[in-house]
């Protein structure tokens, strides 16, 4: 910490003081730093530093919620209203015609539902290191390496030949050249995969198997290296190299299969994500981190359920405030970012991410220990006839059920119990008189 940081912090804490203000550690760091780097106030005095805290301070004190508010209803109001003005509609990233990504409405449900299936288009950014982030060739290459190259994409067409138990394909030269693809590789891959020996004549290779008994066997070995994956990662549709100006580095935009990636996830991944689907979308990511050209600290995605799983329940849960701020920016709307935080918070609560909506025993409404409020919602006879059998006790303490059963909600004036001795008032008017 510099010597202007450690004077601005030993007033700011005066000034707390003054102001009988507790500030939160984050942000009382916050106001340090971002004070002692404004050009305008490196070469001001005491007082006027003072003055410029108190402002900040005192601006904080105001935003401070009551005991009461109606958090709650604040941020579903605060979100939804400016919400039905967005439009539903999609756009391509630019330069990026493959990939498709959502806004609007489509974008804000994705972002509080967590589907299981993931976003409609499954994003990643890739940060790499040097030099891979300052090359553009050196940065094509790394994508290159991981995108996903299927049989099918380096041949034109391929035939089976079920009286001599053979498999044909014609090459496509250009698009092996173009992804990097050599014949010998080529060979050398189809050769492991089918068990069978392999040659190539011209522009045709031929895969004679010997040991193969039946015509459907044979027909569905040519299915399975039709799809097989000869180069890449799998699971990794598109990758193409962008240009961040800010940063002024090269990363990769990689659109990612909904399905994850082949093979099991480890265990702590498969427990965590609770999905097989979710597990898989982890694991692709996991290894497109673990590369020795990756940036993994920088990585990022549009699926908050995988950042949950993969880097913990923190780590989503700021995904969720920036994917939600995102949302609306885009939009050109404008929200207090504590709603957000408020949301996110929710989705958070119980160690793992979890919906808003109601999904089957997935969502926060479902996990709150009210019966009316979990019947609210769907499986309404489901719920009720369950919490009647089970003996469960309806402790009114929410606000949807209070509403339910027509009590005054606990927000406000409904927070506050007053208890009024009579007798008091008796002796009082006894004394009086």
């Amino acid at each position: 910490m510099s010597g202007l940081e450690d004077r601005i912090e030993g007033l700011l804490r005066e000034v707390c003081e003054e102001e009988d203000v507790e500030l939160p550690v984050a942000l009382e760091r916050e106001i340090v730093e971002r004070v002692a780097e404004d050009e305008d106030l490196k070469e001001a005095d005491e007082e006027t530093l003072r003055r410029v805290l108190r402002a900040l301070v005192r601006n904080y004190k105001v935003r401070m919620i009551e005991p009461g508010d109606a958090v709650g209803v604040l941020a579903a109001q605060s979100m939804c209203e400016p919400a039905t003005q967005m439009t539903m509609r999609t756009f391509h990233l630019a330069g990026v015609a493959e990939i498709d990504v959502t806004t609007g409405i489509p974008a804000l449900e994705r972002v509080l539902s967590l589907p299981y299936q993931g976003p409609p288009t499954w994003v990643i950014y890739l940060r790499l290191k040097e030099p891979y982030n300052r090359d553009e060739e050196k940065a094509e290459a790394v994508a290159r390496k991981i995108r996903e190259t299927r049989f099918e994409d380096l041949v034109r067409e391929i035939e089976v030949n079920p009286e001599e138990r053979v498999i044909e394909a014609t090459l496509d030269r250009e698009e092996m050249e173009r992804l990097g693809v050599d014949e010998d590789e080529l060979t050398e891959f189809v050769r492991e995969f089918t068990g069978g020996a392999c040659q190539v004549e011209g522009d045709t290779l031929r895969v004679v198997l010997t040991d193969v008994e039946s015509i459907s066997e044979l027909a569905e070995l040519a299915n399975e290296l039709r799809e097989a994956v000869v180069k890449g990662i799998e699971g990794v549709l598109h990758a193409s190299v962008q240009y961040d100006e800010e940063e002024e580095e090269y990363y990769i935009l990689v659109r990612g299969s909904p399905d994850g990636t082949s093979g099991r996830p480890p265990k702590w991944i498969s427990r965590r994500a609770r999905n097989s689907k979710v597990a898989k979308r982890a694991y692709l990511m996991l290894k497109l981190m673990q590369l020795d050209e990756v940036d993994a600290t920088r990585v990022n995605t549009n699926d908050p359920k995988v950042i949950d799983v993969l880097l913990g329940i923190e780590a989503g849960r700021n995904a969720v405030i920036e994917q939600l701020e995102d949302v609306y920016e885009s939009q050109g709307i404008s929200v207090d970012r504590r709603h957000f935080m408020l949301i996110s918070d929710m989705m958070a609560f119980w160690g793992e991410l979890r919906s808003v909506r109601s999904m089957g025993g997935y969502s926060i409404m479902e996990l709150k220990g009210s019966p009316l409020t979990k019947a609210a919602f769907e499986y309404v006879s489901r719920v009720l006839t369950e919490t009647a059998t089970s003996g469960d006790v309806e402790e009114l303490r929410g606000i949807l059920e209070n509403i339910i059963v027509g009590r005054p909600v606990p927000v406000g004036t409904g927070t506050v119990e007053v208890t009024v001795d009579y007798s008091r008032f008796r002796e009082a008017e006894e004394e009086e008189e």
